[in-house]
């Protein structure tokens, strides 16, 4: 990543970073001239969308994405997961077995 900031920063260029995040990750902003941007999350480490979209400016060069979060295993997602296959199965009922 450091790699990779070194070569698309310029100084005063954006990163914006989700809060929380890697400490890391500010060093490896400002060591190359970047401004790191925070987003905040909510106690789940959502990710507000619209609150986000506000961020970016004419010098928002990347955003860092850390999934599963530092702290939570969490994944992103903008809309639900469909349920899984599992959760339609009709439950396990000892009494409806047929016995042998």
């Amino acid at each position: 990543m450091n790699v990779v900031l070194k070569t698309i920063l310029n100084p005063g260029d954006e990163v914006i970073v989700f809060v929380p995040y890697f400490s890391e990750y500010l060093f490896y902003i400002t060591n190359h001239n970047g401004v790191p941007v925070l987003a905040e999350t909510n106690e789940r480490f959502d990710i507000d969308i619209d609150a986000l979209a506000k961020l970016f400016t004419p010098r928002t060069r990347a955003v860092i994405v850390n999934t599963p979060t530092t702290r939570r295993a969490v994944s992103i997602r903008t809309r639900p997961s469909p349920p899984s296959p599992s959760s339609s199965l009709p439950k396990n009922d000892a009494s409806a077995t047929p016995s042998t």
